[in-house]
């Protein structure tokens, strides 16, 4: 019984591009299998007994607590619905929608993940990014602000997938450039919507950025949030003679309250005879604390007459001679528990963890932007 239970939570989970009255449905008919297997009668696939899984005598005793389930039934689903009206699977409530102005608007780019819609961009008419929107159980959205062809201001916002509906968090940044147009300041500040949110998220921290002779830039934050010299940020870029990128190099390391590597990878760039990025790789991946990959192991490219990115090919592995796992030996046991079952899931998977072996096929669509069609953003379910 327990075995039934879990395996249709587990379907439950999967699906994420079902509409949130379908979602709603889903939960109550996982709950109802449960309660339907403790009384001794299977779920009906409708409301006839012909259509029942197990095919049961019913006399006009047995059939009134039949009827009376089948009743209570149709109420929660009912009462589950009005309840879900507020929610939103693909983008949050809380997170505004389209801001921009419809005449800075050229065009717009919609991303797609093995058929589900996940992405839309909308740019403005020298191909900057002005608004774009993540769709999701965890969603996002950030917008950009332009003065003199440099990005002075942007404000993101996210909901995690395990955040209360309708709130959000929210950054603004403001950046700084040297004479040369390098990034030399960002500047943050925290934020929560609503505002009386008891989140805790508040306050801000400032990163200041240096670059090296050999090519390294260097990040520095302090201020509030973020103790100075409590992180190590450092990421290169290798180029070649035609200043295209051809290696990028991230270490990321939280010191406080103990040494937690978040970022270790070393990603190669490789490109065609027209010069268009023909492939992308990881060299050297660190799979984090809790088998996280950094991203699909190689990523093919595929372009349109105008060359555009019209398609990628993401292709996840668990091969190990690219990827480094955590040093274990300085972590607590009941930790290591944990780390034990996100491990066991990358490998081989399981009905909450993924095992890493898959390939994605991710599509990218353009058009112009038309006011009619696209001023009311089109969110996906």
């Amino acid at each position: 019984m327990l075995a039934e239970q879990e395996s249709n939570d587990a379907a439950v989970n999967r699906v994420s591009a079902l509409t949130k009255e379908n979602k709603c449905v889903l939960y109550i008919l996982g709950q109802f299998w449960s309660i339907q297997t403790k009384t001794g009668h299977r779920p009906c696939k409708g409301f006839f007994v012909k259509q029942c899984k197990q095919r049961v005598k019913f006399t006009a005793v047995s059939l009134i607590p039949f009827m009376l389930s089948r009743l209570t039934f149709c109420m929660s689903v009912c009462m589950l619905l009005a309840g879900c009206d507020n929610a939103d699977y693909s983008l949050d409530k809380s997170i505004p929608r389209l801001q921009s102005p419809g005449d800075s608007i050229a065009w717009i780019r919609t991303k797609w993940r093995n058929g589900l819609h996940i992405e839309t961009v909308f740019y403005d008419r020298q191909n900057r990014v002005l608004e774009s929107f993540n769709f999701g159980r965890s969603s996002r959205k950030v917008l950009n602000f332009y003065e003199k062809d440099m990005l002075v201001k942007s404000i993101s916002y996210w909901h995690g997938d395990s955040d209360e509906l309708n709130t959000a968090g929210v950054d603004t940044t403001w950046y700084e450039y040297d004479k040369n147009a390098r990034l030399v300041v960002e500047k943050h500040r925290h934020g929560f919507i609503p505002k009386n949110n008891n989140s805790g998220i508040g306050g801000g921290y400032t990163v200041a950025l240096r670059y090296t002779t050999t090519g390294d830039t260097v990040k520095t934050s302090g201020a509030n949030v973020i103790e100075p010299g409590n992180i190590t940020d450092i990421e290169r870029w290798e180029r070649d003679g035609k200043a295209r990128i051809t290696s990028h190099f991230k270490l990321y390391i939280l010191h406080k309250p103990q040494n937690d590597t978040t970022d270790f990878f070393t990603r190669k760039y490789a490109y065609d005879v027209d010069g268009k990025l023909k492939m992308a790789w990881f060299g050297h991946m660190y799979l984090k604390r809790y088998y996280s990959a950094a991203g699909p192991d190689t990523i093919w490219y595929s372009y349109d007459k105008q060359n555009r990115v019209v398609k990628e090919r993401h292709r996840y592995t668990t091969n190990m001679r690219n990827k480094q796992e955590i040093d274990t030996t300085q972590i607590p046991k009941p930790e290591m528990d944990y780390i034990r079952k996100c491990r066991k899931g990358f490998f081989e998977g399981d009905g909450y963890f993924p095992k890493n072996e898959k390939v994605d096929i991710i599509e990218y669509r353009y058009e112009q932007f038309d006011p009619q069609t696209h001023s009311n953003l089109n969110i996906p379910y």
